[in-house]
């Protein structure tokens, strides 16, 4: 597991971008998406900070899960 941390701001855009193990972008149609709570939206790679709070998003691509932790202030 690969684990990011991410400080955003509520309304703050973040666009994520994903790496194979050799450093290669991943395209982006590929990966999954996903987050657990509310303090973010999720628009293809596009992350919005939405609430207050510290949530994770997954990206899963190829099997491997990817992490993201995002505090939004």
């Amino acid at each position: 597991n690969k684990t990011t941390d991410v400080s955003i701001t509520v309304g703050e855009e973040v666009k994520l971008t994903l790496k194979d193990e050799e450093g290669n972008k991943v395209d982006l149609a590929l990966v999954v998406w996903t987050c657990a709570d509310n303090n973010v939206t999720i628009s293809g790679n596009v992350i919005t900070g939405a609430a207050a709070g510290t949530t994770t998003v997954t990206a899963v691509y190829d099997g491997v899960t990817y992490k993201c932790i995002f505090r939004v202030y």
